[in-house]
């Protein structure tokens, strides 16, 4: 008779089960965020989004020269007609580690914040075990910030610190035509960019669901409100309301 041996769930747990250790883990994983952003040159622009930092675009008006601000009030007109011209202007800063690790810190607790807030509101009760799971959560959805930054960092949209790429991204967005070879340079990394922001909501929907037991509607609007909170917690923290 041959006698099947189970694996051993132990053995296959990769995160230790103490919640401590766990919530150690989650803390890492932001600290690994701000160092490798400090190093690619991006900034953690809100809890959800990272951006890179090395550059700056300037939009003017193409028939009078006029420097533009770079809001969508003032760029969509002059794009329908065919008059929104913009250059990109590279910096090679060095790496900041201290701001970008407190960027880091800064959308963690925003995030901790904001999911703790939600849930407390819709379940009416929440205990203290209970808060520091959601600081780990929290620490776990940075993933996809530290992720978010390799996909726009200066090592791959700066190659030898050329802006080929950046132009040619306003230009696709623009409508004017590109060259094959690098209209698929700037759509892959695109869409790895934008692939980690939509996975910050699906983790966020998912965890409200596995480890709060919430119902789908209550973990759709549970999302909308942690994404409205957490950006506001943010701006507020950083001061970039009045910026």
């Amino acid at each position: 008779m041959k006698v099947q041996v189970q694996p051993d769930s132990a053995n296959l747990q990769i995160l230790p089960k103490h919640p401590l250790l766990r919530f150690a883990f989650a803390f890492f994983v932001v600290i690994a965020a701000g160092l490798i952003s400090g190093a690619a040159r991006v900034e953690i622009a809100s809890p959800f989004t990272a951006r890179q930092a090395a550059v700056q675009v300037i939009f003017y008006d193409g028939e009078t020269g006029e420097v533009i601000d770079p809001n969508a009030v003032q760029l969509l007109p002059l794009a329908l007609q065919k008059r929104l011209g913009y250059q990109a202007e590279i910096y090679r800063p060095k790496p900041n580690f201290l701001k970008a690790t407190l960027q880091s810190l800064l959308a963690w607790l925003s995030l901790w914040v904001a999911l703790g807030l939600t849930v407390w509101v819709i379940k009416r009760s929440l205990v203290t075990p209970q808060w520091f799971q959601i600081g780990e959560i929290a620490g776990w959805l940075m993933v996809w910030r530290l992720l978010q930054a390799v996909s726009v960092s200066c090592w791959v949209w700066l190659p030898n610190w050329r802006s080929d790429l950046v132009v040619g991204l306003l230009d696709l967005v623009q409508g004017h035509p590109v060259p094959a070879d690098l209209a698929w340079a700037v759509l892959w990394r695109g869409a790895i960019w934008l692939t980690m922001g939509i996975a910050t909501f699906v983790h966020i929907f998912i965890a409200l669901r596995r480890n709060f037991a919430f119902s789908r509607l209550a973990s759709l609007l549970g999302l909308l409100a942690t994404y409205l909170v957490a950006r506001l917690i943010y701006v507020l923290s950083t001061g970039q309301l009045w910026q």
